[in-house]
C-alpha cells in the first residue's frame, strides 16, 4: 500500500491495503528465466556504470559515494550516496534542482522511513479489526531513528542506474555535469540563501 496511499488519497481507510506476496503465474516465471539468462551481463555493466560515477566522485568534498563492505558485493539497482548539506553550504533540495537544470535525473530520500507509512502510524491493515497490529501494543508515533529520519530528508541522493540503458558517453555528461555544478557552488550558495 505504500505506492498508493499518498497518490490516491487513502489515508483514511487503509484496510487491506498493505503488501502482499503474490506468486507468479507460469507464463510470467517462463518470462522471468529468460530473462535471469540476462541478469549477470545486466549486472555487470550496472556495476561498471556505478563504480565509474563513484570515481567521478571521490575526493568532492561533501559528497560520499556508496560504501562497500569487505566480502559485499553490490549489483546497484540504484546508486545511493550521502550529501553533506553543511559541507557543501547548500540543501539537497538546491542540489537536486541544479542537477535537475543540467538534465540529470538524481532524487533524494527515496520512500519514507517504513515506520513513517500511514498503515504502521495507523496500526491498520488486514481487516477492519488492525491485524497484525492488534497482537502487540507498538506506538509506531513514538519511533524515531534520527540516522534514518536524516538520510530520507537531507542527505541521501539516489540515481536509478537501473532504469536508462546509459552508454559511456551518457555517463560522461551526467559527470560532468555534476562536476559543473561544484564549479559553481557559490552561486547555488546565494540562491539558497535567498
Amino acid at each position: 500500500g505504500e505506492n498508493v496511499v499518498e497518490s490516491f488519497n487513502l489515508k483514511s481507510d487503509l484496510t487491506n491495503l498493505i503488501g502482499q506476496n503474490y506468486r507468479l503465474t507460469e507464463i510470467q516465471a517462463a518470462i522471468g528465466i529468460e530473462q535471469l539468462k540476462k541478469a549477470k551481463d545486466l549486472i555487470e555493466r550496472r556495476k561498471y556504470l556505478a563504480n565509474k560515477l563513484s570515481e567521478s566522485l571521490n575526493g568532492i568534498e561533501g559528497i560520499t559515494p556508496p560504501q562497500l563492505r569487505d566480502n559485499c558485493e553490490n549489483v546497484f539497482y540504484e546508486w545511493v550516496g550521502k550529501i553533506d548539506e553543511d559541507v557543501l553550504g547548500i540543501s539537497r533540495s538546491i542540489f537536486l534542482k541544479a542537477l535537475d537544470a543540467e538534465g540529470v535525473p538524481f532524487g533524494g530520500g527515496y520512500v519514507e522511513p517504513l515506520y513513517m507509512l500511514p498503515v504502521f502510524q495507523s496500526r491498520i491493515a488486514l481487516g477492519k479489526e488492525g491485524f497484525p497490529f492488534n497482537l502487540s501494543d507498538i506506538d509506531y508515533s513514538k519511533i524515531s531513528c534520527p540516522n534514518v529520519e536524516s538520510l530520507h530528508n537531507k542527505s541521501m541522493i539516489e540515481f536509478h542506474i537501473c532504469s536508462y540503458q546509459l552508454d559511456g558517453n551518457d555517463l560522461d555528461k551526467i559527470i560532468e555535469s555534476i562536476h559543473k555544478i561544484f564549479e559553481n557552488i557559490d552561486e547555488l550558495r546565494k540562491i539558497d540563501k535567498e
